[in-house]
């Protein structure tokens, strides 16, 4: 399950709530809080959005979580500063950006080195920007630097 709180005790709070309803390894992480870096040959492209921070609903339909062991720390913290422009470019939102700001353990573990978490509108879009020319070299960066484990989690409809 992937929930967003507006703060850590509103998140805590949840948790304790419903602790004997879960299972498995449950992590308190912070979201992304500053704006995406964009390489200054594609900030022309970059949606306004996008410069504000803002998370557009559209692009909320499926969301892919990221577990990284970490192989190469210098390639992998130059990596993960460095690829989250494609994934806006592409269509999605970087949700949670890579290496752990704050992450903690509430239940289970052990904890990834890294964590990222991504959204996108839908399969295909996500699967396009996998495999296209942008994400390529950031793609071949993070072979080199981690060992990863994806899993992908459709997002629940609006409530009517």
């Amino acid at each position: 399950m992937i929930a967003r709180f507006s703060t850590e005790e509103t998140a805590r709070s949840w948790f304790d709530a419903v602790l004997d309803k879960l299972d498995g390894t449950t992590l308190l992480t912070a979201g992304a809080t500053a704006p995406v870096w964009w390489p200054p040959a594609k900030e022309p492209e970059r949606p306004e959005w996008s410069r504000r921070g803002e998370l557009p609903a559209n692009r909320l339909g499926l969301f892919v979580n990221v577990w990284a062991e970490i192989t190469d720390p210098e390639q992998f913290f130059d990596y993960s500063r460095h690829y989250r422009w494609t994934v806006e470019h592409a269509g999605g939102l970087v949700l949670v950006p890579g290496p752990k700001p704050f992450q903690q353990v509430l239940r289970g573990g052990p904890a990834p080195h890294a964590m990222a978490l991504m959204a996108w509108p839908d399969e295909q879009t996500r699967h396009a920007w996998y495999h296209g020319p942008l994400y390529r070299p950031y793609r071949d960066q993070r072979h080199r630097a981690s060992r990863t484990s994806n899993v992908s989690v459709r997002a629940l409809p609006p409530r009517p």
